[in-house]
Parts: structure tokens; C-alpha cells; sequence
């Protein structure tokens, strides 16, 4: 900006010595680093890496790695059907798991085995039971169906595969004719036939995954291969009004999808490097975009005001300072050119932290400190133990067979009585350590951003004050980042603090609420809608108040406190012209990223409807591909164009920003 009214003051005051601001809360930010790294490597000791995703048992063992359960690698669920939506959700499998040596090679349903019933022995060797279920215990058919009622044993599973050591049946396979074949055993005349009478097996499908009350029947049939009366049977769920649609729109709606997909992932293979392209191209018309924004800001205002008479006539001398602002906020990014990336780098930062911060979640749902206590001692009626063991204490499954035994007998353990795993008391344990790692992930996140937002004022302010542009700093950016490192961390880590405990408190509060909800409780409910709104509000504020303090530390050198006093008092005095100059950047810089979205759209447009060369077609010189669906490089290239310009404007705003505040200082 020209003219000396803003250039009254030497631009040494911007270089004057400066100390460290805000040591104390730094201090603290890398105590509270050192402990989130410590509480890593607490949890990666723990939970050694391979076992970090091991399938759990019904008594919450590691399978394949905790004593009882090291051969056993793989983990059976009694009833999978209970795992699938809308029964479940997608955390959450109410339904018995086992640790196995192996998946289930056959098929079984006890019904069918206890209709021919006639060996014990063999019925006991196909029981998939738990641990401490004796199966000597069945030996005729009351036997067994009491197992079963208590849940002791699995009443049914399917030949499975292991997928990442759980043992799931292939559920694909159900979508194909091929079904009819694997359960059936049929020709494949005999299928192709009962597809060409519309005799389709989606019915089966449907079924078996909602648990109609004939799924006894269905399982019957299957295993035993009786084809005719499950022909029959088919055809009168055909007629039926519940097996047609449903069934055969989910079939191919799974088919579409499969095809749908293999077809996206061919296409994406091949057209890669031109999405890398176009992607770049969104950079550069974004960094042309500010370019020319010096030279088109005012025509863009002025047009998108000229319908507002009033409010034209009233803020005319306010919109030309953002005019004039915009205008030199676009020289400002050019001098320092490396600005506009330097965001990059704290993006990559940040994902960096939220990679640590997720995989020290999984690590620490394994890490916990497995505490043993004493169950079913109350109900056991032949069962004595010593040692202090009682109902609920503590104990060591190693010994305690050797401590508790039954009543008539030193060496035979307890068949009710065991020691097993409390979850409740691991989950006590490990709540705090996922609480601590939420809100260092806030506090990071935070840091980084403020960091980045310190580095931009500094720059723009260097900018600012360097009165004759040929003596500005080849690199500015480097400098800055140099003199906030050397001097204002603190101040970064005390601003990205407050934001860290406010949107910490916010998710504990949405916790809390998910939990409580289900009492449907009006005060509630408005307490939780006022403390959402309240927190949200003050999240904002701390968001333009720590950006503006920011800037103020950049150009003073002063602490947080100071700089936020000055900036906030600085802002009060020119509120209208601070509404004015967020109203106005906010819809150039939207328009911008239209602008940027819609050019590169329309390019991916053109190129991708038409024969695309791969690479090695360009250098073989052969036929061009054919992309089959558009629409998703083009939706790619658009999502990560609007990306690329989010991030070029960000910059270009902390420049308008940090000129205003330089300007209105002074003025």
C-alpha cells in the first residue's frame, strides 16, 4: 500500500530484539509430547505389533497368543448372523466367540445330527463348545439341546475361510448360483434350470442373514441335500411376498456394485498420471488466480456490491481498504511465493500426528493391563478354594486350579468356578490413556496449525514493514519459521491449548450425551443443545482471536495475553471494516475455488469422455483406453482441486489479514 500515512513508523520496530514469550506453557506442550510418546511406547511393549489386531474370545484372550489359547490362532463366532446389520452395529457382535486351531472345513446344524442321532462321541468331536464347557456332559439329545439353550455351544456354523484370523463363511458365494451347488450338491443342468424357472436362491440369501423363523429348515434341507422339497419349498417363497423383490434387488445390487468397482479400479490404474496432472493444473490456475487478483479484486467487489445502493454508499471508503487489501495481499504471496506451499508441509505434519494418534488407539485397546478375578464361585455348590480367593478377587490363572478344586477332590479343578478376565476393570484402566491421547491429538493439531498461522503473519508482516521491497529477505518464510521456532513456541502452545481444551470438552461432552440419551429426558437434552451451542461459539472466537493474536505477536514479539489484548482492542475500534473485510475476501476467495473446481472440471471433462492414452500407449503409440466411468477421475480431480485452491487461499488470507492489522495499528 502506498502513501505515508501507513508508513509512518521505521520498519526496525518489526526486527527490534526480541525475547521468548510464553516459556512456561511450552514447557509444558513438550512435557505433555514426551508423555504421549512415552505412553507409545508403553503400549507398543505391551502389545507387541503382531499381536495388535488378534481376534479375541469370549473371555477376552488374544487367540494364538494368551496362555489357554497360543494354539489357537483363529476365532469362531457361534452365531455370525448376530454380527450383521441392523442386529448389530458395526462395532459391536452380541454373539459367543471361540478361539479354534482351525476354521470349519464342513457344515453342520445340530438339528440334523440330532434327528439321526446315534453316537455321542461323534456329535461331541463336531460340538464347537467353550473352554470350560465339559462336553462330557452330552450324551443323548436333552443333553444336547441344553448346551445349546445356555449358549455353551454353537448350534450351527458353515465351512469358512479365515479372514485376518476370523473365521467368516463366504458371503459372496451366496449371491451366485454357485450356492445351489456348494449346499446342494446338484448338477449344474439341474441349476441352470432352476435359474431359467426364476427359482432364484436369493430367497435362501434372505432368509438365512434375517433369521426367519424357517431357518431350521432351510439349514435342514441345505445339509442334507433333500433338492426336491427345497425346490418346493423355494416356490412357495417365489409366490410369497417377501422373497422376490428384496431378494433379487440385493443380488443385483451386489453385482453392480462388484463390476461397478472392478470396473473404477481398471480405469484408475491406467489414467493415474493424468489425474496427477490435472491436479497440478489446479495448483497453477489457483496460483494465477491470486496473481491476477491485484489487478480483477475491484472489478469482482464492485460488481457483487453494485445492487447494494445503500450499504454501497455507506461502507464505500471501507470497501476500497479491503479492495486496496486484497490487492496487496497478492503482491505480498508473490514476493514470498514459497508461502503457498509451505501449508503443505503442515498438512503432511498433521497427518502424521493423526497416524500416530489412531495407531496408538488400536495399540492401547490391546494394552491393557489384563486384571483376573474369581467368577462363579457364588453358584458353585462343589467348588471350595483357598488362598483368600472369594467371589470377585483377584487371582492368577496359573495357580488357581491348584488353589480351587472341588469339595471331594485335590485334582479336579472346578468346572464353574474360573478366573477370568474382568473387562470392566481394563476398560477403567485404559479410559484415561484414551482420553490423554484425544486431547494431545487436539493440542498437536493446533500446534501445528498455529505454527503455521505465526510463520504466515511473520512473513506477511516482514512484508509490510520492509518499506523498500528490493531489501526484502530472499527467504522470508525461512526466516520467519527460524524466529518462531527461536522465540514464540510458547505463544503457539498456550493459543493451540485453549482451542485443544475446548474441542476436548466438546467430544467429551457428545460422549457423555450417547450414553445418557437413551432416557430421552428433555432437561437433557436442552442442557446438552446449550453447552454444544456455548462451546461451539467459544471454539470460534478462540479461532479469530488466537489467529489475530498471532499476527500481533509476529509484529511486537509480546505473549500471548498482550498480543491478544492489542489485537481484540485493535479489532473493536474497526468492527464495521473487520465485517467488511471478512464479508468481502470470503466470497472472492469462494469465488476462487469455484473458479479453480469448475476450470479443472471441465478440462477432466473434455479429456476423460474421449479416448485417454496411458502412458505406455504414448510411448508404444497404440490404441487409446476408453474409460468406462468418467465421472470418477472427474469427481477426484475436483474434490482435490478444491483441496489444492483451499489451501492457496488460506494462505492468501493470513496475508489480507496480516496487512489490515498492520495498517490499522498505525493509522
Amino acid at each position: 500500500m502506498k502513501g505515508s500515512k501507513y508508513h509512518n513508523y521505521p520498519e526496525k520496530r518489526l526486527f527490534r530484539r526480541r525475547s521468548c514469550t510464553d516459556i512456561l506453557c511450552l514447557a509444558l506442550f513438550i512435557g505433555c509430547l514426551a508423555g504421549w510418546v512415552c505412553l507409545g511406547y508403553f503400549a507398543v511393549r505391551t502389545t507387541p505389533p503382531n499381536e495388535l489386531f488378534a481376534p479375541t474370545d469370549y473371555r477376552n484372550r488374544r487367540c494364538g497368543y494368551d496362555d489357554g489359547v497360543k494354539d489357537r490362532p483363529y476365532v469362531l463366532y457361534f452365531d455370525l448372523l448376530e454380527c450383521v446389520p441392523p442386529k448389530a452395529s458395526i462395532f459391536q457382535c452380541h454373539t459367543t466367540r471361540v478361539c479354534v486351531s482351525e476354521c470349519p472345513k464342513e457344515n453342520f446344524y445340530l438339528k440334523q445330527h440330532l434327528n439321526n442321532f446315534y453316537d455321542a462321541r461323534s456329535l461331541r468331536n463336531k460340538l464347537i463348545c467353550k473352554d470350560d464347557f465339559d462336553k462330557s456332559k452330552i450324551r443323548d439329545k436333552e443333553s444336547a439341546m441344553k448346551a445349546i439353550e445356555s449358549k455353551e455351544c454353537a448350534e450351527w456354523y458353515l465351512e469358512s475361510k479365515p479372514v485376518y484370523r476370523r473365521c467368516l463363511y463366504d458371503c459372496i458365494e451366496l449371491y451366485k448360483p454357485d450356492f445351489i451347488v456348494t449346499y446342494l450338491n446338484e448338477k449344474p443342468e439341474n441349476v441352470t434350470q432352476l435359474t431359467n424357472t426364476h427359482l432364484h436362491f436369493d430367497t435362501v440369501y434372505y432368509h438365512v442373514l434375517n433369521s426367519i423363523t424357517d431357518k431350521d429348515t432351510i439349514f435342514r434341507l441345505a445339509i442334507n441335500k433333500e433338492s426336491d422339497e427345497f425346490r418346493s419349498k423355494i416356490e412357495k417363497w417365489e409366490k410369497s411376498e417377501i422373497s422376490g423383490a428384496v431378494g433379487r434387488q440385493f443380488f443385483d445390487a451386489s453385482k453392480f456394485v462388484a463390476e461397478f468397482g472392478h470396473a473404477i479400479f481398471q480405469d484408475l490404474t491406467i489414467i493415474w498420471p493424468w489425474i496427477l496432472i490435472h491436479v497440478c493444473g489446479a495448483a497453477i490456475i489457483s496460483f494465477f488466480y491470486i496473481i491476477i487478483m491485484r489487478w480483477i479484486s475491484g472489478i469482482l467487489v464492485w460488481l457483487s456490491v453494485f445492487s447494494s445502493i445503500g450499504l454501497l454508499s455507506y461502507s464505500k471508503h471501507r470497501i476500497h481498504l479491503a479492495i486496496e487489501l486484497i490487492k496487496e495481499g497478492s503482491k505480498a504471496v508473490m514476493c514470498s511465493w514459497s508461502a503457498v506451499v509451505f501449508p503443505l508441509f503442515l498438512w503432511l505434519l498433521q497427518l502424521i500426528f493423526i497416524a500416530y494418534a489412531i495407531l496408538l488407539f488400536a495399540y492401547l485397546i490391546n494394552s491393557g493391563i489384563p486384571v483376573k478375578r474369581v467368577k462363579g464361585l457364588i453358584e458353585s455348590s462343589e467348588c471350595i478354594c483357598h488362598n483368600g480367593y472369594v467371589e470377585n478377587s483377584s487371582c492368577d490363572e496359573k495357580t488357581f486350579d491348584k488353589y480351587c478344586h472341588r469339595i471331594n477332590s485335590n485334582d479336579i479343578p472346578c468346572s464353574t468356578a474360573k478366573c477370568v478376565f474382568s473387562n470392566e476393570e481394563t476398560k477403567k484402566q485404559s479410559i484415561y490413556f484414551h482420553l490423554y491421547n484425544l486431547f494431545m491429538i487436539f493440542w498437536c493439531l493446533f500446534f501445528v496449525s498455529g505454527f503455521g498461522q505465526m510463520v504466515l503473519a511473520s512473513t506477511f508482516s516482514t512484508y509490510y514493514w520492509t518499506f523498500n521491497k528490493d531489501n526484502l529477505p530472499v527467504f522470508m518464510v525461512g526466516g520467519s519459521v527460524w524466529k518462531v521456532i527461536r522465540y514464540h513456541l510458547g505463544t503457539v502452545s498456550l493459543g493451540s491449548l485453549l482451542l485443544a481444551l475446548c474441542n476436548w470438552i466438546r467430544v467429551i461432552i457428545e460422549y457423555i450425551y450417547y450414553y445418557i440419551n437413551k432416557y430421552d429426558n428433555c432437561l437433557i437434552k436442552f442442557i446438552k443443545c446449550c453447552c454444544s451451542c456455548f462451546f461451539w461459539l467459544l471454539n470460534a472466537f478462540l479461532k479469530f482471536l488466537n489467529k489475530n493474536a498471532y499476527v500481533m505477536c509476529a509484529i511486537h514479539g509480546k505473549n500471548f495475553c498482550t498480543s491478544a489484548k492489542i489485537a481484540f482492542e485493535l479489532l473493536s475500534r474497526n468492527i464495521l471494516r473487520v465485517i467488511i473485510l471478512d464479508r468481502v475476501t470470503n466470497f472472492l476467495f469462494f469465488l476462487g475455488k469455484v473458479t479453480v473446481t469448475t476450470c479443472v472440471g471441465i478440462i477432466a471433462f473434455y479429456f476423460f469422455t474421449n479416448p485417454v492414452p496411458s502412458i505406455e500407449d504414448i510411448l508404444n503409440q497404440e490404441k487409446r483406453y476408453k474409460v468406462d466411468y468418467y465421472f470418477v477421475p472427474m469427481i477426484i480431480i475436483c474434490a482435490a482441486g478444491y483441496f489444492i485452491s483451499s489451501l492457496f487461499f488460506k494462505v492468501y488470507s493470513m496475508a489480507v489479514d496480516t496487512l489490515f492489522l498492520c495498517a490499522r495499528k498505525y493509522i
